[in-house]
């Protein structure tokens, strides 16, 4: 295979697979490697689904299938970020890596320009990527997959820990009401609905809405003490859009573990709630205001 682009032990903390097997692959000692060992490396490895079926090629096994699904699903599941800033280049890498994050016990934060994506209704995701998602792939699948496991992470999470997102008030206005396609703003509407649903049935979910929009886009989770996990941070940039199949070449995100670099984001998440507005505290006329941008 070559030398693995990536510090080795961040390659076998995300894939799950260990350093000297990696170290293996590396010096070429396997003519055949499993699927699912295939499929993790290339997880780990941050490739789009395009590099993904180059790498299975190599190995002379088939392209991706709706099969392959849950194999992406369980790499997110055994995978674990360490303290080393893992740089996140891919649509499919992101949203495993948010699955990560999320499916670890504690009080996650989320900063964002939009509610959060995990109540997006099924489908929404597969319209915004209607002109990239090309016949034959997996990709659409795959993400509602995705999207379904984080949903059920997320409302698992609610039962015993919070959740708080904040967002710009002006932003979220905006995100309904200046919409100009149709359909989208359909998708929006139900997206704010879920929302709704959602503070009615989970006291533990939170939405502070603020004067200022963050200057960063990012999810905190703040482990359990007792457990052994550690902080985690996702970081990803604002309004993304992926084009499936191609190398952009540009850093989109980061994850994280490390304390030192949480530690600034725990205080973007203080000055941030300097700005919050006092009034939408109360849930009721929190659920008021969400109501008014459907109208």
């Amino acid at each position: 295979m070559g030398k693995i682009p990536k510090p080795r032990n961040q390659i076998a903390s995300i894939s799950g697979l260990s350093n000297a097997y990696i170290s293996e692959l590396e010096r070429g000692s396997f003519a055949k490697v499993g699927r699912e060992k295939l499929i993790s490396l290339a997880v780990a490895l941050d490739l789009n689904l395009g590099e993904i079926e180059e790498l299975l090629a190599v190995f002379n096994s088939s392209k991706l299938t709706k099969d392959d699904i849950p194999l992406f699903i369980e790499t997110a599941e055994r995978g674990r970020i360490s303290s080393a800033l893992y740089p996140v280049r891919s649509a499919i890498s992101q949203l495993l890596l948010f699955t990560l994050v999320e499916k670890i016990p504690g009080h996650l934060f989320i900063l964002t320009d939009r509610p959060t994506a995990i109540l997006r209704s099924e489908g929404h995701r597969t319209y915004i990527d209607r002109h990239i998602a090309e016949p034959g792939s997996i990709y659409s699948d795959l993400v509602e997959a995705i999207f379904r496991k984080r949903k059920h992470y997320f409302l698992q999470r609610l039962e015993e820990y919070p959740t708080d997102q904040y967002i710009c008030r002006e932003i979220l206005d905006d995100y309904v009401r200046k919409c100009d396609d149709i359909r989208e703003r359909e998708w929006r509407v139900r997206h704010i609905e879920n929302c709704i649903w959602c503070i009615r049935n989970y006291n533990n979910f939170n939405i502070y809405l603020t004067r200022v929009s963050p200057n960063f886009v990012f999810t905190l989770n703040l482990t359990t003490e007792t457990g052994q996990e550690t902080d985690k941070l996702l970081f990803v940039a604002k309004e993304l859009q992926f084009v499936r199949d191609a190398r952009l070449g540009r850093l989109t995100g980061f994850a994280t573990d490390n304390q030192v670099v949480i530690q600034n984001f725990k205080k973007e998440i203080e000055f941030i709630k300097g700005t919050v507005i006092e009034e939408y505290l109360d849930r009721k006329r929190l659920e008021a205001y969400l109501k008014g941008l459907l109208l």
